[in-house]
């Protein structure tokens, strides 16, 4: 009997006297990982993972471990992640596939990047860039420079970031490749964004919008009124921003993309609690949580826990705020969110101290520093530092300005010197204070485009405008 075409093709493996059609189950997978319905996916990677070793082909074995990992790590699942791709690594290596080779260098990349080992990922892109134009592969140096670009725009390398991108556009252009060019436009988008340079990162945004709206591509198109919703959100435009969000959202549930529905609800949510519209604030983000828990996508639920915490941290009632800090501390240690960690640490140190418990604000003042220290966040350890001598000095202002004054001698630095002059000026209401806290701060978001930093001065401006007026 004549081999059949299918098993040749791939189409079809075979194991102990069973056939299982593995292309179609890997297209399926493919098409519930884009559709947001991870947990089904992931069931049926792991299913073709199983199916491909039993069947001993080593490329399936390897392209299932790949994808496998992908979706697990969009999940927070992934406890060893360098493991499987190491494997995979060495089939690759074995069989001498390259785009093998290059997909899973990439995948290392990116682990590294979630891991903020930004040297380790730049080392792996610019291995991928120079193998994928050894041997004429587009599809991974598209991949390449664009990942690039993200480790370069989180090193603050905006002009890099750039050369990058337009590297990327002018890959997609030669390849026509519109689906990557429209994304290429709203990265291109994202790094004017941080940048503060809101109208090129305007006009990049609807470049994307307007490519995605002619492909007939509903996800890009979401992505893209999103980020216009994060542009009038940034300048106050809270009306605007709400439409541009619920737009996203009602793209994101006709697709059923749990992940859009997830950062629409959390962006609605910001959004409405800081018009202190809290009930309404409170709602999207108990959706963004639920919607998220029902993806099992880590990022979503942690975003749903903080905004949660944060609304009722600020209608103070402080023992729900700590319940869901503390679930966000747990989904942080659970899928590797260093970053977010200290944050959340300070977060609980602040609710515990308004709450009246020292001792549990203490504990996770601590928790934040250690973690600060190992992120090496200098914003997060100079905060750190203020509250706890606010918490030792209690209500006695004087005591609070002599001690951050001491604080300022023993380690001086801008960041904390911007955050003491600030706080000293709401304590002191002095215009030496303020003074010293706008050159400080204006210095550092020049340096680091950080919108915190923004805030802040803004708020001194209006307190200038308001005295001035007086």
């Amino acid at each position: 009997m004549p081999q059949s075409r299918y098993h040749i093709n791939k189409l079809w493996l075979e194991a102990g006297g069973q056939y299982y059609a593995y292309s179609v189950c890997l297209s399926k997978a493919d098409v519930l990982e884009l559709s947001g319905e991870w947990q089904q996916a992931e069931e049926l990677f792991r299913k073709n993972l199983e199916f491909a070793k039993q069947a001993g082909a080593q490329s399936q074995t390897a392209d299932s471990q790949i994808k496998l990992f992908r979706i697990m790590r969009y999940m927070g699942k992934v406890h060893d992640p360098l493991a499987s791709l190491d494997e995979a690594l060495t089939i690759y290596t074995e069989l001498g596939d390259q785009p093998g080779i290059s997909q899973t260098i990439n995948n290392i990349g990116l682990v590294y990047a979630a891991q903020g080992k930004q040297q380790k990922a730049e080392e792996c892109f610019n291995d991928l860039i120079a193998r994928s134009r050894r041997f004429g592969d587009s599809k991974h140096l598209i991949s390449g420079l664009g990942n690039l670009s993200q480790v370069h725009m989180s090193r603050g390398r905006f002009d890099q970031a750039l050369e990058c991108l337009e590297q990327c556009a002018e890959a997609s252009l030669r390849e026509n490749d519109s689906l990557f060019l429209s994304i290429t436009y709203g990265t291109m988008g994202n790094v004017y964004f941080f940048q503060d340079r809101l109208d090129r990162s305007h006009e990049y945004y609807k470049k994307q919008l307007d490519l995605a709206q002619r492909l007939g591509d509903p996800a890009n198109q979401s992505i893209a009124v999103g980020n216009i919703g994060n542009i009038n959100y940034r300048q106050g435009k809270y009306r605007e921003a709400v439409d541009c969000y619920r737009t996203k959202l009602e793209i994101s549930q006709k697709l059923d993309y749990k992940a859009g529905i997830s950062q629409s609800c959390g962006n609605l949510g910001i959004v409405h609690a800081e018009q202190e519209q809290y009930q309404t604030a409170l709602e999207y983000f108990e959706r963004q949580l639920s919607i998220s828990e029902e993806a099992g996508d880590p990022e979503g639920r942690e975003g749903g826990c903080c905004g949660l915490g944060m609304v009722y941290a600020k209608t103070g009632e402080y023992g729900r705020a700590r319940e869901y800090f503390l679930k966000a501390v747990e989904i942080d240690l659970e899928a590797g969110f260093d970053k977010e960690l200290d944050s959340n640490y300070l977060q609980l140190a602040e609710v515990c101290s308004k709450a009246g418990d020292k001792t549990g604000a203490l504990d996770h003042l601590e928790k934040a520093k250690l973690s600060a220290q190992k992120n090496k966040s200098e914003d997060i350890l100079a905060k750190a530092e203020i509250l706890e001598i606010k918490i030792a000095a209690g209500n006695d202002r004087p005591r609070i300005e002599k001690m951050l004054l001491d604080l300022l001698d023993k380690q001086p630095g801008i960041i904390l010197e911007a955050l003491v002059y600030f706080e000293l000026s709401g304590i002191t209401g002095s215009k030496k204070h303020q003074d010293q806290a706008m050159s400080r701060l204006r210095e550092l978001y020049g340096q680091t485009f950080d919108h915190d930093y923004k805030l802040m001065i803004t708020e001194l401006e209006k307190t200038a405008a308001r005295e001035e007026n007086q």
